[in-house]
């Protein structure tokens, strides 16, 4: 991995620490012995109110106040613990950050290679259609040094048709 990558993980780190530093110093779990509870706020309220209903509805949704933030401090915990999971996957070593940084790379080197490859073929195709216009000026040179030899065959045998039938004079 190069500096800058290594400099971009470990500031990521810093941040995923700080962020799990501050919630769980700024997380206290709330009392979850009800009885304890109940019995402290009947105390408490024995002292301000002679009502028992009163005291005992305010009990109750205090109560279940209570109960309702444990529940969410424990799904926020949870979904703390999620995204740590999540974080890990993503920078830790071998996790997602670093399988793209590798298949980056590998996609950068196959795309040279094929940029190599196209480069290859169309000097490949240059030099086969340079060939091929070679063969057809060597094929009409063919040709024509067959016409010229089937016309001085041709004349040749005509010519000595002529000369066979012409007898010599002795002089």
């Amino acid at each position: 991995m190069s500096e800058k990558q290594n400099t971009r993980k470990r500031e990521r780190e810093i941040e995923t620490e700080t962020f799990n530093s501050k919630q769980t110093t700024g997380i206290k779990m709330a009392d979850t012995n009800m009885t304890e509870t109940e019995s402290s706020l009947e105390q408490n309220l024995g002292e301000y109110s002679e009502d028992q209903t009163f005291n005992n509805k305010l009990l109750r949704g205090i109560v279940g106040i209570q109960q309702t933030l444990n529940s969410l401090i424990i799904k926020f915990e949870n979904q703390n613990e999620e995204i740590h999971g999540i974080k890990n996957d993503i920078y830790a070593k071998d996790g997602i950050e670093d399988r793209l940084q590798a298949v980056a790379t590998e996609t950068e080197d196959q795309t040279t290679m094929i940029a190599e490859v196209r480069n290859q073929n169309t000097k490949l195709t240059t030099e086969l259609n340079l060939m091929k216009s070679y063969v057809v000026h060597l094929e009409t040179r063919l040709d024509c040094q067959q016409s010229q030899i089937a016309n001085l065959v041709e004349r040749s045998m005509r010519e000595n048709a002529i000369v066979i039938g012409v007898h010599e004079r002795n002089d």
